[in-house]
């Protein structure tokens, strides 16, 4: 009698110990907003609104992780941001996920695709602007968007890898290289004044934000934490350029 005790005891501890288990894992496997499929082990989808309950359950170090794209994120890309042409390999971009913080103070997860060789300055720049609570709306592959770059701005998304050739040349972007990144893009919008008097605006429902002595959100000025940050790691950015301006645009 006393061992079948023991066994039932020794039962319920096990029954106990999974059900812990359990629920420290099903943050990480949960369904959640935003576009494709979790993997085993992934966290929250981009763009999944997370309380700080969560975080610690989880552990903000896991939330921050710079690894070869996995395949199920490579199959969203292909076709899109990858395209069948590319001539930039998969094996020299990196897969980075990330949490950042909103203008309201909400924790998302956030997730880029950039290059290997800039990758390692990707974590650390958003660890710290996480660190800092420094706002930023949405960090979602542009996958998410079509890899179209109008619908992504317009939607504030801060996005770096996708693939493409300089208009009326084989020479490859700093964001088709991977080195690149547009921070809150519709509040930092690319600016050109062409010599006909013909004005660029990008994306084209940002003219407002042209307006660089206005105050408004996400605004980046060279006193911007993200700013002193990027440059730091030897970032150059691109609202410092004489010709155009993008006021969103950070490469290395």
């Amino acid at each position: 009698m006393v061992s079948r005790e023991k066994w039932i005891v020794r039962l319920a501890y096990v029954a106990l110990s999974l059900l812990f288990v359990g629920m420290l894992v099903w943050p990480c496997l949960g369904q959640a907003q935003g576009s494709g499929a979790p993997r085993k082990g992934l966290l929250w989808r981009a763009g999944t609104v997370v309380s700080p309950q969560e975080v610690d359950r989880v552990g903000v170090e896991r939330c921050f992780r710079v690894e070869p794209i996995p395949d199920e994120v490579f199959a969203r890309m292909r076709g899109k941001s990858y395209p069948a042409h590319c001539r930039v390999s998969r094996e020299s971009l990196r897969y980075v996920r990330l949490l950042h913080r909103d203008a309201d103070g909400r924790i998302r997860m956030g997730e880029l695709v950039c290059h290997k060789e800039v990758a390692s300055d990707m974590l650390r720049i958003f660890r710290r602007l996480y660190d800092e609570r420094y706002p930023i709306q949405s960090v979602r592959l542009i996958d998410d968007f079509g890899a179209d770059d109008e619908r992504s701005m317009r939607a504030n998304n801060t996005s770096c890898f996708c693939y493409r050739e300089v208009k009326g040349s084989s020479k490859l972007s700093a964001h088709a290289l991977g080195t690149a990144v547009d921070i809150n893009p519709l509040y930092n919008p690319y600016y050109r004044k062409h010599r006909n008097g013909k004005v660029t605006i990008q994306p084209s429902n940002a003219a407002k934000y042209c307006d660089r002595m206005a105050s408004f959100p996400y605004k980046i000025t060279r006193v911007d934490l993200a700013y002193r940050l990027f440059v730091a790691h030897g970032f150059r950015w691109g609202g410092a350029w004489r010709t155009v301006k993008d006021y969103q645009h950070f490469e290395k």
